[in-house]
């Protein structure tokens, strides 16, 4: 299964990440306003974990199948 977070950069989506990322594909979304890469540095290589850096209020989404 496909999950995404927004906000996943952030204390509670990058734990609620490294949960996931066990047994699904995991992607986040995360503006990085509030937060930084440093709170998904441990999971950022792993296969089932892509990041993108992006505001969900943006029309350019297309990142995201």
């Amino acid at each position: 299964m496909k999950i995404l977070i927004t906000g996943g950069s952030g204390f509670i989506g990058s734990n609620l990440s490294r949960r996931l990322i066990a047994n699904h594909e995991v992607i986040v979304l995360d503006n990085l306003l509030t937060s930084t890469k440093d709170n998904i540095s441990d999971i950022k290589d792993h296969k089932n974990f892509t990041f993108i850096e992006q505001d969900i209020s943006s029309n350019n989404i297309d990142k995201i199948k």
